[in-house]
């Protein structure tokens, strides 16, 4: 998880994003981004603070995920069976779900970084320029 500010336009934003690394490979993979508008930041420099960027989107755009047992907005990690889905719950129009997924023994799947975004408010946001 980066994030660097970004000055471009007229309407600065932290950009958040969120990638990672597999053992076979030394570069870093990149698997999302997202925009944060500082009326969105308050008071807390989310470029100085990857997490709280991340809470920041989570708490604004998140919506709640059935893992298995589990119901969250964020889900750190998870093992479920290999015939457990990850569910998205609520009224967004339109979502998308994102977990890293590693495969391990005797039809286990271990999922980390759990989370869905409402993209349906988070593209809105994002034209008008303010999240």
């Amino acid at each position: 998880m980066a994030t660097r500010r970004i000055k471009l336009g007229t309407t600065p934003y932290t950009l958040l994003l969120l990638g990672s690394r597999r053992a076979e490979q030394g570069a870093i993979q990149l698997a999302l981004g997202f925009r944060l508008y500082d009326d969105q930041a308050g008071t807390v420099d989310l470029w100085l603070d990857p997490m709280a960027a991340f809470e920041t989107l989570i708490e604004r755009y998140g919506l709640t995920i059935r893992a298995g047992p589990q119901s969250a907005r964020f889900i750190p990690a998870i093992r479920l069976n290999t015939d457990d889905v990850l569910v998205g719950e609520g009224e967004a129009e339109s979502f998308v779900i994102s977990a890293f997924v590693r495969p391990l023994e005797h039809d286990v799947v271990e999922y980390s970084w759990v989370f869905a975004i409402d993209t349906t408010a988070y593209r809105a946001a994002a034209r008008e320029g303010h999240s």
